[in-house]
């Protein structure tokens, strides 16, 4: 199968084929190629065509991707896992990855007359794509309990953001005030 095949099968949410992509580890590689190439036609039909912007872009869409899949992981597997569970974050990646393929088909969105409603289904089909690739990576029998984990991981995650946004900026604040511009004990 072809790399634009998968890519296929992924959009059209085939569940044989991410249950098949959960346990080929040879296609993690592709699964990155994937979500940094979503990324890069975001970032193109958005009318960006900086490079140094699509490489950042890129990047951070590359460290979402392995974060969101750590906490899918965690949740899944220890906080609301069902009896015969059993998952890694490499299947995550992967499953997530190829999951992230529906957001190629904003290619579309600028073609007039149907780039608005392209840009009405594409977050509904992605959020379908996740929902299966979270339970076939997670080996739930059901769709009501991949949704709460990817709810309950998206809450925990918001959280650790906040948090770690929290504490940068605390530490910047004692850094700037630990080094005053202006200090009265030098040069008096």
């Amino acid at each position: 199968m072809t790399y634009f095949q998968r890519l296929y099968k992924a959009i059209t949410l085939d569940v044989a084929f991410y249950e098949m992509v959960e346990s080929d580890k040879s296609l993690t590689n592709q699964a990155l190629m994937t979500v940094i190439l979503v990324s890069i036609v975001q970032g193109i039909v958005i009318g960006s065509l900086n490079p140094i912007i699509l490489a950042q872009g890129a990047l951070g869409s590359v460290v979402r991707w392995i974060i969101w899949s750590m906490f899918i992981v965690f949740v899944g597997t220890k906080i609301l896992p069902e009896p015969h569970t059993s998952s890694n974050t490499g299947e995550l990646l992967r499953t997530l990855g190829f999951a992230s393929a529906p957001g190629l088909l904003y290619v579309f969105s600028v073609i007039p007359l149907i780039g608005g409603l392209v840009d009405l289904i594409i977050p509904f089909l992605q959020i379908a794509a996740f929902t299966v690739a979270v339970r076939q990576a997670l080996d739930f029998h059901s769709t009501v309990r991949a949704v709460g984990v990817s709810i309950v991981a998206m809450i925990l995650m918001m959280i650790t953001l906040m948090l770690f946004i929290g504490f940068t900026w605390f530490f910047i604040g004692v850094a700037e005030n630990a080094i005053s511009s202006t200090n009265p004990l030098i040069g008096a």
